[in-house]
């Protein structure tokens, strides 16, 4: 029954008509709400923490009964135009208003809301969601990472230049963009590194990594043995994966989607281009070959800037 209330609806999906989205978050919804009342009732529980307000529609009452923090990296009002399978048109826009029907007694029944970014709190305080400076506040969640308290292994500016990225989706998260760009750009300067669950086959210079746990220590390592992180990945809105690039001091290349161009700030400790075609990614990650003293620059103010404001010791 979920699949059926939640599958495109031919013809208006083409125009981004269908609430497709919308409906998806309704139907989890619906699930996930009989799961929590449930437990609620089984008792013990002191308080309710919900990632994100999209996860509990309809279960504002749930809210209400037990002391509850939402967080939250978007709104519907955001997530519209960042929906990995559709692509916004016109009406995108205008139809959206219809989300926050939805989401705002979910948040209005929240003890505290946290917004994991500027525009995320703008969104909430906007009219859209009428949420006051008292109820929400900016909480950069943030990353843990040994680098925070242990000495990072040096890197050798001289060896050959190691591109990572991170993504369980290499054409979703912008993998398959990168990987165009290796072949036909960088193969002859520098390696790459992609950490996946997909197994492109394997080509000199190209190390296809898709056995790694999450959580596991084994990607600082990983990182540690890179020089440059790209994530053009044109979905995400705070993704924790450029986090740990930065506190592994990696200058970081993305696109300036969603908390990223607060992540990573242009020019000092990566660059921000338009993922959406392979010219500007590669220009960023040619001057980054090029250049080991700006990458190493880079890599050490992302560190900072990372400690300074992502270190989830302060976020807890």
């Amino acid at each position: 029954i979920g699949k059926v209330l939640r599958a495109p609806i031919p013809g208006l999906s083409k125009l981004d008509m269908d609430f497709q989205p919308l409906r998806g978050q309704l139907v989890h919804s619906f699930n996930l709400r009989r799961r929590v009342r449930k437990r609620l009732k089984q008792g013990g529980v002191d308080a309710m923490h919900v990632y994100t307000q999209n996860g509990m529609l309809g279960g504002a009452e749930l809210l209400r009964e037990t002391p509850s923090v939402i967080t939250t990296d978007s709104t519907g009002r955001l997530n519209v135009f960042s929906v990995p399978y559709r692509t916004p048109t016109r009406f995108t826009a205008p139809l959206s208003k219809v989300n926050p029907i939805f989401e705002r007694p979910v948040l209005k029944a929240a003890s505290k809301v946290f917004a994991c970014s500027n525009a995320v709190e703008t969104s909430l305080t906007s009219s859209d969601y009428t949420m006051t400076l008292q109820q929400v506040e900016r909480l950069e969640m943030g990353v843990h990472s040994p680098y925070f308290t242990e000495q990072l292994p040096p890197r050798d500016p001289a060896k050959r230049p190691v591109i990572v990225f991170v993504g369980t989706s290499l054409e979703r998260k912008g993998g398959s963009l990168l990987l165009d760009v290796w072949r036909e750009q960088l193969r002859d300067r520098a390696d790459l590194v992609l950490i996946t669950l997909e197994t492109p086959p394997a080509e000199e210079g190209l190390t296809v990594i898709n056995d790694l746990q999450p959580g596991e220590d084994r990607l600082w390592d990983l990182l540690a043995q890179a020089d440059i992180f790209c994530l053009p990945s044109l979905i995400d809105q705070a993704p924790n994966a450029i986090l740990e690039a930065m506190a592994a001091s990696l200058p970081v290349v993305a696109h300036p989607n969603g908390a990223i161009p607060e992540m990573v700030i242009d020019g000092e400790t990566g660059f921000l281009v338009d993922a959406s075609k392979p010219e500007p990614v590669a220009d960023a990650l040619n001057k980054l070959i090029d250049d080991p003293e700006l990458r190493a620059t880079m890599g050490a103010a992302g560190y900072r800037h990372a400690k300074d404001h992502y270190d989830m010791s302060s976020s807890v």
